[in-house]
């Protein structure tokens, strides 16, 4: 037993060896081999020097620089403005055909099933989808179905008000009406 233990103790640290000598030579940037990509040296690639490759400078080296793709073209950074857009389209009953509206179905939180998740996405949405959902998703389930209209751009502002106005909203929860239906029409149920 003591000689198994030794030989495994032995190849381990051979194998560890020929790792690091291979990894440290192999891989410029291996931040323990002594190279210009190296984190930890004095060069001009440490991103933590104030040098042009500081990925948080605004320059070439920068990750997060001027090069910059975003997922939409307009921009909102007024979180009350956000939310103000959002509950406008929460309350808005034209977006589809049916002439139901988010707040149709959850008026008092009536169907968001807070006291089971809490407002946390993706979960299950048992009886209605089947199936696990982002807010996203579920938001645009609504649009095609109770509401009957058409799915708005998961990156456009119209999405991200609808997220902002239901986190604002569910904020004001406070337990034991979600889940009820108050609603015996409500389009969603069996």
């Amino acid at each position: 037993m003591k000689h198994r233990l030794l030989l495994v103790a032995a190849i381990s640290a051979i194998f560890i060896l020929a790792m690091s000598a291979d990894y440290s030579e192999a891989n410029p940037c291996n931040p323990c081999a002594k190279n210009a990509c190296n984190p930890c040296a004095k060069n001009a690639c440490n991103p933590c020097a104030k040098n042009a490759c500081n990925p948080c400078a605004k320059n070439a080296c920068n990750p997060c620089g001027d090069k910059k793709k975003f997922v939409r073209s307009e921009k909102i950074t007024n979180m009350k403005k956000l939310v103000e857009r959002g509950k406008k389209l929460w309350n808005n009953d034209t977006l589809g055909t049916s002439g139901l509206s988010c707040m149709t179905c959850h008026e008092d939180y009536e169907l968001l099933n807070l006291d089971r998740h809490k407002g946390v996405w993706p979960h299950n949405i048992p009886g209605m989808t089947d199936d696990i959902y982002t807010l996203t998703q579920m938001i645009n389930f609504c649009f095609l179905n109770p509401m009957k209209g058409k799915a708005i751009d998961p990156n456009g502002i119209d999405m991200t008000a609808m997220q902002a106005y239901y986190t604002h909203y569910i904020k004001g929860y406070k337990g034991g009406s979600s889940g009820k239906t108050k609603n015996p029409c409500n389009p969603c149920g069996k």
